[in-house]
C-alpha cells in the first residue's frame, strides 16, 4: 500500500495509556455503504490560527466527495485535556500548597533571623562604633542563615525531583522540570527572609540602639 502520511505520535487515550503504532488504511468499501449511514471520524492536523477552515474544508471532501454525511470531526487536543481534567484539577490544588508552603518556609526563616537580630543588636551597634561597616554585619549573620537555606535545599529539592519525576513517568506527555524553577524558589528564601532582615538590621543607626538597650 502506498504510505500517504506519517504521524508521530497520536493521543487518543487516557495519558496514562502509552501510545502504541498503529496503521490506519483506506479501504475501497466504506463502512456507510454497506450498512447505511453511519458515523464516521476522521484525524486531521492544522496549522495555529487555521482549525474552523481546515474543518470546513475536512467536512466538504467528506459530504460531497466522499459521500459520507454523518461525518464527525473531534478535536484531539480538547480530548486530550478531557482526559487530563482530574490532573488539572490536582496541580491547582498542589500549586495552592506549593505557595502556602513556601510562605511558611519564608516566614520562618524571617522569623528565625529576626529573632537572632534582636538579641544581638547590643553587638550590631558595638561593631559598628567599633569601625564595622555595614556590608561586614551583614556578612556575619548572612553567611550563618544562608548555609542553613542552602544545606535545607540541598535535602529537600533532590527529593522533590524524585518523587515529581516518577509521578509524571506515567504519563504519555510530561513537561520538564526546569533548573530555574528550583533556583527560584532558592533565591525568593534567601532575599525575601534573609536578606532584607539582616540588610536593615546592619544599617540601624549604633546610637540609637545603645540608648533603647
Amino acid at each position: 500500500m502506498p504510505v500517504v502520511g506519517v504521524i508521530e505520535d497520536m493521543y487518543i487515550d487516557s495519558p496514562v495509556v502509552p501510545v502504541f503504532p498503529s496503521v490506519y488504511v483506506m479501504s475501497d468499501r466504506q463502512p456507510w455503504e454497506a450498512q447505511g449511514e453511519s458515523t464516521k471520524f476522521y484525524a486531521y492536523k492544522y496549522t495555529k490560527e487555521s482549525r474552523y477552515a481546515t474543518e470546513k474544508e475536512i467536512k466538504r471532501i467528506a459530504t460531497e466527495d466522499v459521500g459520507n454525511r454523518s461525518s464527525t470531526i473531534l478535536n484531539m487536543e480538547e480530548l486530550y485535556a478531557e482526559y487530563t481534567k482530574s490532573e488539572r484539577y490536582l496541580l491547582i490544588l498542589l500549586s495552592i500548597m506549593t505557595a502556602v508552603a513556601i510562605l511558611i518556609a519564608v516566614f520562618g526563616v524571617y522569623s528565625i533571623v529576626t529573632l537572632a537580630c534582636n538579641r544581638r543588636r547590643k553587638e550590631i551597634a558595638i561593631r559598628k562604633v567599633n569601625g564595622a561597616k555595614a556590608w561586614e554585619i551583614f556578612l556575619l549573620f548572612f553567611r550563618q542563615y544562608f548555609m542553613v537555606t542552602m544545606l535545607s535545599c540541598i535535602v529537600a529539592f533532590p527529593i522533590g525531583m524524585y518523587i515529581m519525576q516518577r509521578w509524571l513517568e506515567q504519563y504519555t506527555r510530561r513537561i520538564s522540570m526546569e533548573w530555574w524553577i528550583f533556583a527560584g524558589i532558592f533565591l525568593l528564601v534567601v532575599l525575601a527572609s534573609i536578606f532584607s532582615r539582616v540588610r536593615r538590621a546592619a544599617r540601624e543607626n549604633p546610637a540609637e540602639v545603645v540608648k533603647s538597650e
